[in-house]
């Protein structure tokens, strides 16, 4: 059952980084924000898989593992300051909807840190899932 809710789980979990990808570059107007994935080369067989995830050049970076144990995607990041975050989802809408925010977030911070009113840039948070 496990390998099973794994497999499922990271199908999903593949189609919202493309829908990731597309995001980046068409809603946001970015195109200097790539996101690159690298998977761990995990058996099939194996009940668990995992990747790492940049976008842009260090805007955001990963760590994310998929269990079909326990049907979560765990995703752990590491800030400039030493800053640890780790947090846990149930399917792959809440992990999209984390990458999105995140992004944001950080743009925002290289707005505010650069003096601009690069803020507006940013879609709203509103129309995150429009």
């Amino acid at each position: 059952v496990g390998l099973g809710a794994k497999v499922l789980l990271e199908r999903k979990v593949r189609k919202s980084l493309a829908r990731l990808s597309r995001w980046l570059k068409s809603d946001l107007g970015r195109a200097d924000l790539t996101l690159k994935v690298e998977w761990l080369s995990l058996s099939i067989f194996h009940s668990r898989s995992g990747f790492a995830m940049s976008i842009g050049d260090g805007l955001l970076s990963l760590d994310v593992a998929i269990s079909g144990d326990d049907h979560s995607i765990n995703v752990t990041s590491f800030a400039e300051g030493g800053e640890f975050r780790s947090v846990k989802f149930g399917d792959a809408d809440e992990f999209e909807v984390h990458v999105e925010l995140a992004v944001r977030r950080k743009l925002a911070e290289e707005a505010a840190a650069a003096g601009t009113a690069g803020v507006e840039a940013v879609p709203a948070l509103d129309e995150l899932k429009s």
